[in-house]
C-alpha cells in the first residue's frame, strides 16, 4: 500500500520509536538488582576528580547500553560549580575524531552550568595514527563492534550506538544533585552537530539545541543545491532505513528551540540545511551563517553560542531574541535590491548582505559584499548588481545587534530575468582583489571550535604606506623566535565570481612584499571545487633572489602540474574556482602579499 503524506510523520516516527526501543536492556536479561544511589545506577568508575575555579570536575567511565551481556563504559568528563542549586545543564558532543573534552566543560562549568562530554569515538588508537592515540576511550564492547562492523540491520549503525551513549550520557547530566532537569541543552560540533539532531528528535528532555555546522545527510534528490520541498514518503522511508543516521528525518520529532550554527561554504551545504531547518516543528528556529567559510564560526557569529544558552537556559529576562530578517529580492529599476526588515527588539550594529552570481555547488560559491546597504522606509536596501542577463542571485543577510546578538536570514535566490527592469552593470575586470583587507579571504584549516574567539589575519602597513594584510603570529605562533617558521594556508574563491573568473586567461600576477618573502610558497589552483571531476594543479614558487620592497609573483598557468597526471599541465584559469597559498613563513616576519590580478592580453 502507499504511505499517503498525512501518515508520514506518524511512519517516521514509529520508526524512530521501533529503532531506540530497549536501549539499556542486556539482551536476555535477568531481574534488575535494585540500586539506591546514582553512583551504583551508573557504575561509576572515577578516574580523576580535583577542584579549580569554583568547580568540581570528574574525569569518568560509567555503563551505557548492555548487548548479550556486555556493558559498554563511555568515558566521559563532568563538572560542576561547587556552590548553587538547580543549575542548567549542558551536554557537549565532541567532533568527528574528537573525544569527551576538558575545555568544553570548563567553559560551561565556569559559566554556572553542569556540563558533561563523553566519547563516541571508541577505540581510535586501532588507527594506527599518533595524533588518534588515547589512554582513555569508550569501550562498546565486542557485540557492538561486531555489529558496527557488519551492519547487517538498524542497530549495526554506528550512530545508532552513538544516539544510545548520548541519551545515557544525557541521563548522567540530569541526575546530578545540582542540575534543573528542566533546563538542558545540547550543543555539538560536526558530527556532533549531527548528534544534536538525532538526540533532539528522540529525547523531549532537551529544551534547546545548537547543531554546528552538522546537517543534511543526503535524502534531498536534487544534486546542485538547490531547494527541494516535496518529498516522496516512500522514497523517505526507503532512506530511513537504509541511512538512519541522516538528520532530516529527526527535524520533524524536535520542538525545542533550535539554533543552527555554520559557515556558508561548508561541506554539509548551506541550501539544503534550509530543507532540514524547515522540517523542524520547534516554533523558534534561527540559523547563523559565518561568510566565506569552511567548518568555522568567526569570533562575531561564534559569541552568540553561549548568550543563546543562557538566552534558554537561564531564564535570562529582558528583550526577546530577535526574529529571523524578512528578506526579499526585487528590481525597481535597473540594478536589483535586497531589502531586509529587522526585528526591533534590540537596536542594530550592523546590516551585513552577502550575495553570489549563478553558482549552484554551495561550496564553491564566492559571497560579494551587498552594494551601498542603507536605511529607508524601516527597512535595510543594498544593491546586487550582475554581470549578465539570465545571472542567478544568492543571497542571506547577518544582522549584528549592539549587544552582540546576531541573526541571519534564510538563504534566498532569484533569477535576474524575472525582473523586467534589471540590466546587467558589472564588467569583468583586470584586478580581481586589492588585498587591502582579509575580507575576501580565508584560513583553510581554520578552528572548528566556535567559542576560541581567534583572528588568524591581521592588518598590516608597509614602510611606504600601502595597507594589506597579513597573518597574527601572535595566535598562529605566539612563541616566536628568530629563524623559526610556521607553515599556513590561506585561499580565496574569487575566481569562481563570473566578474573575475579566468576564462581565456594564461597569466595571473600577484605581488609580495620582499623583506617578508615566505621560505616556501607553493601554489595551488583547483578546477571544479568541491564538484564532481575536482582537479589540483600546483606551482613552486622561488624567492631566492632578495626583493627590496614589491616583488611580483607570476602565475603562468603551463606551471601548474596535475598532482594526479604527471606531467599534465593546466590550460588555462578557466575552470579555477579556489585559489590556495600553501607556504612556510618566517614567524618574525609573516608574509604579505597584494594586487592580485589578470596579465593584461598581449
Amino acid at each position: 500500500m502507499k504511505f499517503q503524506y498525512p501518515n508520514r510523520r506518524i511512519m517516521v516516527r514509529a520508526l524512530i520509536a521501533l529503532f531506540f526501543t530497549m536501549a539499556f536492556v542486556p539482551a536476555n536479561a535477568a531481574e534488575p538488582v535494585p540500586v539506591t544511589n546514582v553512583v551504583d545506577l551508573f557504575e561509576i568508575e572515577i578516574v580523576k576528580e580535583w577542584d579549580e575555579n569554583g568547580v568540581h570536575y570528574e574525569q569518568m567511565y560509567f555503563t551505557g547500553q548492555v548487548f548479550d551481556g556486555v556493558k559498554t563504559r563511555i568515558y566521559a568528563y563532568r563538572g560542576a560549580p561547587s556552590k548553587g542549586k538547580n543549575l542548567p545543564g549542558m551536554l557537549y558532543c565532541h567532533g568527528g575524531g574528537g573525544s569527551a573534552n576538558l575545555s568544553w566543560v570548563k567553559l560551561w562549568a565556569e559559566r554556572g552550568y553542569v556540563c558533561v562530554s563523553f566519547d563516541f569515538s571508541g577505540d581510535t588508537n586501532k588507527n594506527g595514527l599518533p595524533q588518534f592515540r588515547r589512554e582513555h576511550f569508550t569501550k562498546y564492547g565486542a557485540p557492538v563492534d561486531k555489529m558496527i562492523a557488519e551492519r547487517k540491520d538498524a542497530k549495526g549503525n554506528f550512530w545508532y550506538h552513538t544516539t544510545l551513549i548520548g541519551r545515557r550520557a544525557l541521563t548522567l547530566l540530569e541526575q546530578h544533585p545540582s542540575v534543573d532537569p528542566k533546563r538542558m541543552g545540547a550543543c555539538g560540533v560536526s558530527a556532533g552537530g549531527y548528534l544534536c539532531w538525532m538526540m533532539g528528535g528522540t529525547d523531549d528532555r532537551l529544551a534547546t539545541i545548537v547543531p554546528i555546522y552538522g546537517n543534511a545527510a543526503g535524502i534531498y534528490r536534487d544534486p546542485d543545491g538547490r531547494p527541494v520541498r516535496k518529498i516522496d514518503a516512500d522514497y523517505e522511508k526507503a532512506k530511513f532505513l537504509s541511512n538512519p543516521e541522516a538528520p532530516e528525518f529527526y527535524a520533524p520529532h524536535i520542538v525545542c528551540p533550535t539554533l543552527y550554527m555554520t559557515a556558508s561554504n561548508d561541506g554539509f551545504g548551506l541550501d539544503k540545511s534550509f530543507d532540514t531547518l524547515d522540517r523542524l516543528k520547534s516554533k523558534v528556529v534561527r540559523q547563523l551563517i559565518t561568510p566565506r567559510y569552511v567548518h568555522h564560526m568567526e569570533p562575531p557569529e561564534g559569541r552568540v553560542l553561549p548568550m543563546w544558552m543562557d538566552y534558554h537556559l537561564k531564564g535570562m529576562k529582558g528583550k526577546s531574541w530577535p526574529k529571523t530578517p524578512d528578506v526579499r529580492i526585487s528590481s525597481p529599476g535597473a540594478v536589483p535590491q535586497i531589502c531586509v526588515t529587522v526585528d526591533g527588539v534590540r537596536r542594530v550594529e550592523k546590516v551585513s548582505v552577502y550575495y553570489c552570481l549563478n553558482n549552484t555547488t554551495p561550496g564553491s560559491r564566492f559571497w560579494r559584499d551587498g552594494v551601498n546597504v542603507r536605511k529607508g522606509n524601516g527597512q535595510y536596501i543594498a544593491d546586487l548588481p550582475f554581470l549578465n542577463d539570465g545571472d542567478r542571485i544568492y543571497a542571506f543577510v547577518n544582522v549584528a545587534y549592539r549587544d552582540g546578538v546576531e541573526v541571519s536570514s534564510r538563504l534566498i535566490q532569484a533569477d535576474t530575468e524575472a525582473f523586467a527592469m534589471a540590466k546587467p552593470s558589472l564588467n569583468r575586470e583586470l584586478l580581481v582583489d586589492e588585498m587591502r583587507t582579509k575580507d575576501h579571504w580565508y584560513w583553510v584549516p581554520a578552528y572548528t571550535d566556535p567559542t576560541q574567539y581567534n583572528y588568524y589575519f591581521v592588518p598590516w602597513k608597509s614602510p611606504i604606506g600601502d595597507q594589506c594584510f597579513t597573518l597574527n603570529m601572535d595566535y598562529i605562533h605566539p612563541n616566536k623566535a628568530l629563524g623559526e617558521t610556521v607553515a599556513f594556508d590561506i585561499a580565496t574563491q574569487k575566481l569562481s565570481d563570473p566578474q573575475w573568473q579566468g576564462t581565456g586567461r594564461k597569466i595571473l600576477l600577484m605581488d609580495y612584499w620582499g623583506p617578508n618573502a615566505p621560505k616556501e610558497l607553493k601554489i595551488r589552483a583547483v578546477e571544479k571545487w568541491s564538484r564532481v571531476g575536482q582537479t589540483e594543479y600546483f606551482m613552486e614558487c622561488d624567492f631566492s633572489t632578495p626583493v627590496a620592497e614589491w616583488g611580483t609573483l607570476r602565475m603562468d598557468a603551463s606551471k601548474f602540474k596535475d598532482k594526479d597526471q604527471e606531467g599534465r599541465t593546466m590550460p588555462d584559469w578557466g575552470q579555477v574556482q579556489f585559489l590556495d597559498l600553501l607556504g612556510t613563513a618566517f614567524a618574525d616576519r609573516s608574509p604579505v602579499f597584494k594586487n592580485l590580478r589578470w596579465e593584461e592580453s598581449r
